[in-house]
């Protein structure tokens, strides 16, 4: 149909001589007569066919030779896609109706106009594919390639429900995005509590396009999924279930899927046993996690045609440059008197643990808990001054948390509290998004997002913000990057700053020769690398030893 606002009325009939499963149906709508005949019957037998499996009421009225009728809304309101109180009564509200469910069958193909060229090849590549790693570079657009892909499969009936799994903080983000670039398709949101969980998932199901949830959920999948798998799943940063043994990874084992799709810019985490994992869940029949054993060039020549990459550099000429740099500090005389002490009591028999001693030195370097003092804080506050003159916004990244309380505290001591937005773990799905919004939409007055990396540096967009501020950085490189992306990605459109600190004198001018050959290392090997923050100390300590770690702290 060329209208995508059309109106309809599907009649079923119960005559067998039309070659559509017995079953007549005839379109009235606006643009009757302008699609070929041929086009039109095959859609309305597949939406036929679909209306009749998922109501047994017209299939019994068809039987008894009745012709019931399924209206199909010239346009659709879905309502929100949430709960506002955790009752199965509540879910209830999200199941969509026939005519809403089988619409997209109706429609005009959708047309990928608005993506970009390489785009439109990924959603090409996915749609050729069952099972799939979309692995672009951090801000290429995987999502909505993903939604794109998708649109197309549920216009040609090729599924009839997807889930997308996602972590907590980008439930909203898929909900806002399948919004903008699949609104005829009806979204569910699932996070049901324990005691109406089975229930909800059940209600829900099948009567809803796109049933949205995050990981937490497929700890213990719910029985209706395993009974009545989706036609596809979506697994966004899906890095989350590298590890094969962890409950999330065995509840997903557990499902499956017509398709499955995995999107995550880091496929490889920490071994080729994490790529073996992620290639055992998209394509089951071929792969293993124990293949990880296998030799890196046997693994990647048989995952070449499941795992499709970009990068930045070979897509996007137009993306504007960015000027990344390295500020060398020296401590605050707190902060100097208190690593000097952390190092005296390591050396004079005070061992204790040696992990704990670098977490500590780290810590130290972003700020003395004692009183407060912290050459970054002050380096940030300078630069956030120019920053908020020349009508700019910045995001501050962190991977502890006390330096961004005490930045939140000055920015609002100096500007008001709306210059600093705070985007933190203990924060809800709710309190996130108010965050990231607010930050987005205040206007100049907004100055800064002060973000977890844990939290921040995944899934979100921020290209309102031109400066980066990384207060410390993770012992691999992709993990800073990761974060450094949500600025440097696909709407971008001035010259990105992004700063690094490194304090004088101590463990970080160590590490930051470590992250330099790390970063030769990764790109050479396997583009993408990053482990927990206690094996990577391990492995530091095992390379090169406390001792040469300390050999140039403040003495």
């Amino acid at each position: 149909m060329t209208d995508p606002s059309f109106k309809c009325l599907m009649q079923v009939g119960g005559e067998e001589d039309e070659g559509t499963n017995g079953l007549i149906l005839r379109l009235r709508s606006h643009s009757e007569g302008r699609s070929e005949a041929a086009t039109v019957a095959r859609r309305l037998a597949l939406a036929s066919e679909w209306a009749l499996d998922l109501d047994a009421q017209y299939r019994d009225l068809v039987r008894a030779g009745r012709s019931p009728q399924v209206i199909v809304p010239a346009m659709p309101h879905f309502g929100g896609g949430r709960v506002r109180s955790e009752t199965l009564a509540e879910y209830r509200t999200l199941r969509l109706g026939t005519g809403e469910l089988i619409r997209p069958l109706l429609l005009d193909s959708p047309e990928l106009k608005a993506l970009y060229p390489f785009q439109r090849q990924g959603v090409e590549w996915l749609l050729g594919r069952c099972g799939a790693i979309l692995a672009d570079d951090m801000g290429l657009g995987k999502t909505v390639q993903v939604i794109s892909a998708m649109r197309l499969l549920f216009n040609r009936a090729a599924i009839r429900n997807a889930l997308v799994v996602c972590p907590k903080g980008l439930v909203a983000t898929w909900e806002r995005e399948l919004g903008r670039w699949a609104p005829e398709l009806g979204v569910a949101i699932l996070t049901p509590p324990a005691r109406i969980r089975e229930d909800a998932w059940r209600t829900v199901a099948g009567r809803c396009h796109v049933l949205l949830t995050h990981y937490e959920q497929l700890r213990t999948p719910p029985t209706v999924l395993r009974e009545s798998p989706p036609g596809l799943m979506v697994a966004d940063e899906a890095h989350r279930l590298r590890k094969r043994d962890a409950r999330v990874t065995s509840g997903s084992f557990q499902l499956r899927p017509g398709r499955f799709w995995a999107l995550t810019g880091t496929p490889l985490e920490r071994d080729l046993e994490d790529l073996a994992t992620l290639l055992s869940l998209v394509a089951p029949e071929h792969f293993a996690p124990t293949d990880g054993k296998l030799h890196p060039s046997s693994l990647r020549s048989r995952a070449r045609p499941y795992i499709l990459r970009r990068r930045k550099q070979e897509v996007l000429e137009e993306l504007p440059p960015v000027l990344d740099s390295i500020e060398v500090l020296d401590l605050s005389a707190a902060q100097t008197r208190a690593y000097r002490e952390a190092v005296r009591r390591y050396r004079t028999g005070e061992k204790g643990d040696e992990l704990a001693l670098l977490t500590r030195l780290q810590s130290l370097c972003d700020i003395d808990p004692e009183s407060g003092q912290s050459c970054k804080v002050e380096r940030v506050l300078t630069l956030l001054d120019r920053i908020r003159e020349q009508g700019e916004k910045a995001v501050v990244f962190s991977y502890r948390l006390e330096a961004l309380r005490e930045l939140q505290r000055r920015i609002t001591q100096r500007w008001g509290e709306e210059a600093a937005a705070l985007l933190v773990g203990e924060m809800d799905s709710v309190e996130r998004e108010r965050a990231v919004t607010r930050f987005r939409n205040g206007g100049v007055q907004a100055t800064a997002l002060l973000a977890s990396t844990r939290i921040g540096g995944e899934g979100l967009t921020l290209v309102e913000a031109n400066h980066v501020f990384l207060f410390n950085q993770w012992w691999n490189p992709s993990s800073n990057d990761q974060a450094r992306d949500r600025v440097v990605r696909i709407g971008q459109t001035r010259k990105v700053r992004v700063y690094r600190f490194c304090c004088r004198g101590t463990i970080e001018e160590a590490l930051e020769r470590i992250l330099r050959s790390k970063r030769a290392l990764f790109e050479d090997a396997v583009e993408r690398l990053a482990q927990s923050e206690s094996t990577a100390w391990s492995r530091v300590l095992r390379e090169v030893g406390v001792e040469h770690l300390l050999s140039e702290s403040v003495q």
